[in-house]
């Protein structure tokens, strides 16, 4: 049997990204760091658990959702 784990995501202007863990109905977890509202969130689909997001504060990051670690910081000149 192939266990899917779904992931949603949230994240406005607190600055924090929730990583939510559908299947057991609870946080997986809180991503901070960003310094502007967040304005985008997408996930990469592998095993991985790595998830993008554009912030206003003229950056994206990308994060490893399943250790809550921020693996790049990309600058973005407007």
């Amino acid at each position: 049997i192939l266990k899917v784990t779904i992931y949603k995501s949230m994240g406005g202007w607190d600055k924090i990204i929730v990583i939510w863990q559908i299947e057991l109905a609870r946080i997986r977890t809180r991503l901070f760091g960003h310094t502007g509202w967040i304005q985008a969130v997408t996930f990469r689909d592998d095993e991985e658990g790595v998830t993008l997001a554009s912030v206003d504060d003229d950056t994206v990051r990308i994060w490893n959702i399943l250790t809550g670690l921020c693996l790049h910081r990309l600058s973005v000149s407007k």
